[in-house]
């Protein structure tokens, strides 16, 4: 099973440069325009964390 240690540090290698940096305002776009990019941005990623979630459990049940 997996350490809390683990965990942390296989989060940490998914985090990529582009994620740590805050998301901008393009000077050519509206904020309703910026704003459904964000809400975009954010679902994606819910996305991908909960895949990974989902793999990750997968796994548990297997190694079990």
């Amino acid at each position: 099973m997996e350490t809390r240690k683990e965990k942390v540090d296989s989060l940490e290698r998914q985090k990529s440069l582009r994620f740590l940096q805050p998301i901008q305002k393009r000077e050519d776009e509206t904020g309703a325009e910026f704003a459904t990019r964000v809400m975009r941005d954010m679902a994606r990623q819910a996305k991908k964390r909960r895949e990974l979630l989902e793999q990750q459990q997968e796994r548990d049940e297997q190694e079990s």
